[in-house]
C-alpha cells in the first residue's frame, strides 16, 4: 500500500466510524455496541491491536 492508498482507507474508515457514532438508533446504554462496530470495522481493514500504541501519532 502506498501513502495515497493509506489515506483513502483511513478516510473511508473515519467516515464509517463517524456514521456508527452518529447512529441514533442505539441507546446510550448500548454504547458498547457502537464500540464493537468500530472494532469490527478496524479489524476488517486490517488494523491490529498494536503492542506499542505510543509510537503512533
Amino acid at each position: 500500500m502506498d501513502n495515497d492508498d493509506i489515506i483513502k482507507v483511513c478516510s473511508w474508515a473515519m467516515k464509517k466510524i463517524k456514521a456508527i457514532l452518529e447512529d441514533d438508533s442505539l441507546e446510550d446504554c448500548e454504547c458498547f455496541l457502537r464500540i464493537e462496530e468500530i472494532v469490527k470495522l478496524l479489524e476488517a481493514i486490517g488494523v491490529d491491536n498494536a503492542e506499542d500504541s505510543n509510537s503512533q501519532t
